[in-house]
């Protein structure tokens, strides 16, 4: 098997595992929390992780999958806001349930590769905990501030009426709270993850080393 063709396979392993993960936080309470007028996530973890760590191919199809439940469930069970715009679009809340998804891994991807580039994380391993953490608060915020940028939009072209309560849920509470918990648990949970994946790639890469 060449060198392609073991990228591929590995990549179609890596995809499926993500793809399990982020369906069964999506599908399952433990990776949303609802608040009733919206849902807060964790699923925009493994999006970012895998943007740090694995190939462009495997980040996007993370970011497709989590665009996926999202969208999933906004028809099964959608909060307040999410209701309210699906009873007057449902293309609305698939363009908002997937779009922003499938720009986290790009946004956080090019800030991750940019930072170490920049710090010569290379030469300079202490400083790869501030780049994990400053991209994966970038992927997080990408999610936010996308889906409500969207959110807001669509309110304002197809339900003027509940502007009003949008603009105030999402100053008071959301941004409030929302946002940060998303920001510091998608800081934390990365970094742990991302370091212990980038230990095992070195392992093996040892081990590879030491078998020629």
């Amino acid at each position: 098997m060449n060198n392609k063709n073991r990228e591929f396979t590995r990549d179609l392993v890596l995809i499926a595992m993500f793809t399990a993960i982020i369906f069964v936080l999506g599908m399952t309470p433990i990776g949303l929390i609802p608040l009733g007028f919206i849902n807060l996530t964790i699923l925009h973890i493994p999006v970012i992780v895998c943007a740090m760590v694995c190939s462009r191919r495997v980040s996007l199809s993370a970011g497709f999958m989590f665009g996926l439940v999202s969208t999933i469930n906004a028809f099964i069970k959608p909060s307040t806001l999410v209701g309210n715009l699906l009873a007057v679009s449902p293309i609305a809340v698939i363009a908002m349930s997937m779009l922003p998804r499938i720009i986290i891994p790009l946004t956080t991807n090019l800030t991750y590769t940019g930072l170490n580039k920049l710090m010569h994380t290379d030469k300079k391993p202490g400083r790869l905990a501030f780049s994990v953490v400053a991209s994966a608060i970038v992927g997080s915020l990408t999610n936010t501030v996308l889906y409500l940028g969207l959110m807001g939009l669509f309110y304002w072209l197809l339900c003027p009426a509940n502007l009003a309560y949008y603009t105030g849920v999402i100053i008071g509470v959301v941004m409030g709270i929302g946002v940060p918990c998303e920001a510091i648990a998608a800081a934390i949970i990365s970094e742990g993850v991302v370091f212990a994946l980038l230990g095992i790639k070195k392992t093996r890469g040892k081990d590879s080393a030491e078998a020629v």
